[in-house]
């Protein structure tokens, strides 16, 4: 059974399925009374709740930690100790969590894991990737073990402070701050203390990052970034006389090993600081990149307005911060809540409270669709958002919604925007009258992962094909979505050959790449089709394209035919990179697709089929 370590709060009780249109963090559940303590752990109380973490002003979580390998026997004897549950083991998500089982890394060396885990990318564009790399990065488990052949010292808790990294890059802040609610202070290691107290300012909890910051600045007097947090934490508190202290000797410390970057942050600090103490200064440029959550906190604090190039290049983790804070301007506000919610880092409705925040004049309001073509960018996405929530004839609803998707499709940002619309679609009843909607509605709702919902338009679709042309090119604009979905094809669209007439009869004919993408991801998720790779080589042309490393690919096949589940999403991850399955090499994407099916996460590779074929305009 497995040990539960101090915490005050639940271990999650909802199992996490892709594709997510929000942060895949299960909700709180009650701990199961049965399961054994932590040596050292703090008894239950009364009322359920757990000990308390041994780090100041910290949150604390839940980790699911493997039991620790059992003791020999000798002539029955027990005779060596329990040893130490490992740091690397502790995880905050079970199998019936969403997490990968505490067996994800049998067969897979520590040296093989700690190098993937590396090349994790700082940034996952796929809400389906993301979702598998917060899962597999939560996930609790028994580390790996070393390979006898491979000489390998790596110090107490080296994996689990590279999966905190990785979910600090990721911008993954509320997972971020759960996990490292369930790792006590003394495991920290590196890094992982400042990404503690940039977690806690991400978040908004000032609070207890002050507290933070208060009770290690004695050990980390020397950093800089930690005396600039102490000098912050003193404004906030009105120790106005400490800071002004703190600041003075700031300014005299030595620049001459400053990079010009650092240079650049401090004086973007000093010019911040001195609007929090009141002084009316001018705030200098904040360069692509600069804007750190220190930054961020400080703006917040002096009501100094964030220029909108701050967040140009801003990592993912300031574009949630940003996204979620009322009192930023809600201009610069919506551009990083879209890009959030493109990532999956806040959900549909918080993009949609943004969105609504925005003002706009009543004659605007009056013809949304007209304005529309003249407001372009976030604001006209915010304004056609505006226009079908207040509408309340479906008809005209849905041709507000048509014109916001396309817009949002032309911009590359469909999957940010989809999930703000979503609700706004399910409201509208699949019905005859609307069938000229099909296509646009079945498609989102594909994207969002709510197949049956999505069925209902291709049904419609269907039956009203026979006196509705529009209803006709519906059933051939969602029968890929069908069959990527498991739901099977049509009687107009058997096949993809048949699929590729109907396209070029409507004047729309596919790209080559498009009829390759849908042949591959069908082959990945075991949906025959009797189209012959032969007939699209004729058709096509042979462009080079970059493709991950052979080695890559051939390692995710071999870790899926071994059934070794952390190896494989975590090769997935890599092999699809930054950019997600939408500007992958198609063989990439096939192996993934292929492997992840073969370790039985069919949900999640129909997800991702289904944003490649999004990102390919399908």
């Amino acid at each position: 059974m497995n040990a539960i370590a101090p915490s005050d709060v639940a271990a999650p009780s909802n199992p996490v399925r892709a594709p997510l249109l929000q942060p895949a963090l299960p909700p709180a559940g009650a701990v199961p009374s049965d399961l054994p303590a932590l040596p050292g752990a703090s008894p239950a109380g009364p009322d359920g709740s757990l000990g308390k973490s041994d780090e100041p002003g910290s949150q604390t979580a839940t980790p699911v930690v493997v039991p620790s390998i059992p003791r020999p026997r000798i002539g029955g004897i027990e005779v060596n100790p329990l040893a130490e549950v490992s740091p690397d083991a502790i995880g905050v998500l079970g199998p019936q969590d969403g997490g990968f089982g505490l067996d994800m890394w049998d067969g897979t060396p520590r040296l093989v894991v700690a190098s993937l885990l590396s090349r994790l990318p700082d940034d996952l564009r796929s809400r389906t990737l993301r979702d598998l790399a917060r899962r597999l990065l939560l996930s609790a488990a028994t580390p790996p073990v070393s390979e006898a052949a491979i000489a390998e010292e790596a110090p107490p808790a080296a994996l689990l402070s590279l999966r905190i990294e990785r979910l600090a890059a990721l911008g993954e802040v509320e997972a971020l701050n759960r996990l490292l609610a369930a790792v006590p202070a003394r495991h920290e290691r590196g890094a992982v203390t400042r990404i503690r107290l940039d977690g806690l300012l991400l978040a908004g909890q000032s609070d207890d990052a002050c507290r933070l910051v208060r009770s290690r600045i004695a050990e980390r007097h020397t950093d800089v970034y930690w005396q600039q947090a102490l000098v912050y934490c003193q404004l906030v508190a009105g120790a106005t006389d400490m800071a002004m202290l703190g600041l003075d000797i700031l300014r005299d410390q030595e620049a001459g090993n400053r990079t010009a970057q650092e240079q650049d942050d401090e004086a973007l600090f000093f010019a911040l600081a001195d609007r929090m103490l009141g002084l009316d200064v001018p705030v200098p440029d904040v360069p692509a990149g600069a804007l750190s959550p220190l930054h961020l906190v400080m703006f917040r604090a002096s009501g100094t307005p964030i220029p909108r190039r701050g967040l140009d290049d801003a990592p993912p983790g300031l574009l949630f911060a940003i996204a979620r804070a009322p009192d930023i301007e809600p201009e610069v506000r919506v551009v990083a809540a879209e890009e959030a919610c493109l990532r999956g880092l806040i959900d549909g409705a918080a993009l949609g409270a943004v969105y609504e925040a925005l003002s706009f004049p009543a004659d605007v309001l009056a013809d949304p669709l007209g304005a529309a073509q003249t407001i372009a960018g976030a604001r006209g996405r915010a304004l056609l958002y505006q226009a079908a929530r207040r509408e309340t004839h479906p008809a005209t609803r849905a041709e507000v919604l048509r014109v916001a998707l396309e817009q949002a499709e032309a911009d590359g940002l469909y999957q940010a925007v989809m999930p703000a619309l979503l609700p706004l679609i399910t409201e509208i009843a699949p019905v005859p009258q609307l069938a000229w909607f099909a296509a646009t509605a079945g498609r989102a709702l594909y994207a969002a992962g709510q197949y049956e919902r999505a069925g209902a338009w291709l049904m419609l679709g269907r039956q009203e094909a026979i006196v509705n042309p529009q209803a006709t090119a519906a059933v051939t604009a969602l029968w890929p979505y069908a069959r990527l979905a498991g739901s099977g094809g049509s009687a107009a669209n058997a096949d993809l050959t048949a699929w590729w007439a109907m396209r070029a009869g409507m004047g729309r004919p596919a790209a080559t790449r498009v009829q390759a993408l849908l042949r591959a991801t069908f082959q990945a998720l075991g949906e025959s089709d009797p189209l012959r790779w032969s007939v699209i080589a004729a058709n096509g042309e042979p462009v080079a394209q970059a493709a991950p490393g052979a080695a890559f690919i051939y390692a995710l096949r071999e870790a899926s035919d071994a059934r070794r589940r952390g190896e494989t999403v975590l090769l997935s991850l890599v092999v699809m990179g930054r950019d997600g399955p939408g500007a992958s090499h198609i063989l990439a994407l096939e192996t993934t697709l292929a492997a992840l099916v073969r370790i039985g996460l069919v949900d999640e590779a129909r997800a991702l089929a289904i944003e490649a074929a999004l990102a390919n305009g399908v």
